[in-house]
């Protein structure tokens, strides 16, 4: 079974989240409020839900983190836990979904992997991507890129040097999941300090690239 929070390594909640005002409208504010609600949020919410752990059949949606016997396993070089299932623990952080890992072992491996982590207590589902980024064909580290690239030099040109700062925090993303939740903030204040044209235009170069 998988283990109480109180016997894990404090984790990131998934919460479903109601969509905030719009910033600003037309394109921003589909985008805003799209990327709001297409991932997990990473701190506070509304409505949190449930996620049931199936790791007979799992969703690749599933986002997964490793407790604390988990991080020892790693360290340690656990005897009990299997090579793949030891490459498969080392990726799950809290904030990837299934589909999001690289492949590090064969799929039709995984369900039996999860089992093994989970019988042996060393991971807990902490939530689930609402939005599956592989349904479109492209790998979320594809798509980051593509988007980062075609906000370069954006927010500078809309808002000056002093936007610079809002630059180095869009390319400095890890994730397409922390690229949506830094993208929403940096929409809001484009719109507010230019107004919602400034904010449609950022949003726009966004859609280009598919749902996110």
């Amino acid at each position: 079974m998988v283990p109480s929070p109180a016997e894990t390594q404090p984790r990131t909640k998934t919460h479903l989240r109601r969509s905030p005002a719009p910033v600003a409208g037309g394109v921003a504010g589909g985008v805003a409020s799209g990327v709001a609600g297409g991932v997990a949020g990473a701190a506070g919410g509304e409505a949190a839900t449930t996620v049931p752990a199936d790791t007979t059949n799992p969703d690749p949606r599933m986002v997964f983190g490793r407790t604390l016997a988990g991080s020892e396993a790693i360290r340690q070089r656990h005897p009990q836990v299997s090579l793949p299932a030891r490459r498969l623990l080392m990726l799950f952080d809290g904030r990837r979904s299934l589909s999001q890992l690289p492949s590090v072992v064969r799929p039709n491996d995984v369900p039996t992997l999860l089992r093994e982590l989970e019988a042996n207590g060393m991971i807990t589902l902490t939530g689930m991507v609402l939005h599956d980024d592989l349904a479109t064909g492209i790998h979320p580290d594809t798509k980051m890129t593509q988007v980062k690239r075609a906000l370069a030099g954006v927010f500078e040109k809309e808002l000056g040097p002093q936007a610079s700062v809002l630059e180095a925090r869009v390319q400095d993303c890890v994730s397409l999941v922390v690229l949506r939740n830094v993208l929403r903030e940096v929409i809001t204040l484009v719109s507010q300090r230019k107004g919602p044209e400034a904010a449609d235009r950022i949003a726009a170069l966004v859609k280009k690239h598919g749902p996110f």
